[in-house]
């Protein structure tokens, strides 16, 4: 399954989960609903927090200097190297060694 389709199928269920939490909030959260404000308010606050302090500049940076930053360059390696290795044939055990799969092919006459 692809990761695309995996995002996708959360966003729809956050959506729908503060779609239906919306108006019990409005309705049960302070008078007139301020309570809902400022329990959305506190989440974006949170998130621009985390973003200052967490998330890593990257003004003025090329794509391939992002790819560096974010480890992308390192995990495009590590996929090419097990595609590599699936197709030699050698696969790693749980203890991280390698042991060699036998692949049985049929000749048809």
């Amino acid at each position: 399954m692809h990761v695309g389709y995996v995002l996708i199928l959360y966003q729809w269920l956050f959506n729908f989960v503060v779609a239906r939490a919306t108006p019990n909030m409005m309705a049960t959260m302070g008078q007139g609903g301020y309570g809902t404000f400022f329990t959305y308010g506190s989440f974006c606050f949170t998130m621009f927090i985390f973003v200052w302090f967490l998330i890593p500049e990257t003004k003025g940076l090329s794509l391939e200097k992002m790819d560096d930053l974010f480890g992308i360059t390192e995990l495009v390696k590590n996929m090419e190297a097990d595609r590599e290795n699936h197709a030699h044939g050698t696969e790693l055990d749980m203890d991280g060694k390698n042991s060699t799969v036998v692949r049985e092919e049929k000749v048809g006459h």
